[in-house]
């Protein structure tokens, strides 16, 4: 049986990865803000499966590292140090500058794609899978609890970000917000990079 307290700790983790601006998010935010919430499915339906692929991918790469300890440990500290340069990315955002009308209608191609690329998700998934995989059973069947769990919290996360993207596009994207509160969330980040890193030291 897992452990209450571990997937406490993934959600805790997936939560902050989903509230904090990143690729998915906020081209689901602005898409949805100017395409409509409908013209998101294909779009996500992409980011889902892409995001799939990616965690199963790491999943074997942790499973077959964990008989190499330096390894497993140097992949984690990978996820840390993506999560802090994205925490200096995140703190200089200025969407509020940003040209919306630039941005085309997305589909499930460009959502595949993105998850390839995005370094937010990489350090996130290298994140939880090196510090709770183990705590799901390992192997084959703690992999599928973790990708379980973190894709329909991700999937909902994101539906979410598409209904309301007509309001929080509007929050997110005042020249009087912008400016204070992406380098807020930016530091927040920081810290749990910083957090994360000394518990899995």
């Amino acid at each position: 049986m897992v452990e209450l307290s571990s997937i406490i700790a993934l959600i805790g983790i997936v939560s902050i990865a989903l509230v904090t601006p990143g690729p998915n998010n906020l081209t689901a935010l602005i898409h949805s803000g100017l395409h409509g919430a409908r013209a998101n499915i294909p779009l996500i339906g992409g980011m889902a499966t892409g995001f799939i692929l990616l965690q199963t991918f790491v999943a074997i790469l942790v499973n077959n590292l964990n008989e190499w300890g330096d390894w497993a440990y140097i992949l984690h500290w990978i996820g840390v140090v993506f999560i802090i340069l994205l925490a200096i990315v995140i703190g200089r955002l200025r969407p509020d500058l940003t040209k919306q009308s630039d941005i085309p209608r997305l589909g499930f191609k460009t959502g595949f794609a993105m998850q390839w690329i995005n370094g937010k998700e990489w350090g996130f998934v290298i994140l939880y899978m090196t510090l709770l995989l183990d705590d799901f059973g390992g192997g084959v069947t703690g992999s599928l609890w973790i990708i379980s769990i973190v894709t329909t919290i991700c999937i909902l996360a994101i539906f979410a970000w598409s209904v309301f993207g007509m309001k929080l596009e509007r929050f997110m994207t005042d020249p009087k917000i912008a400016p204070r509160l992406f380098p807020l969330l930016g530091g927040c980040l920081g810290l749990l990079a910083i957090a994360i890193g000394l518990r899995g030291a």
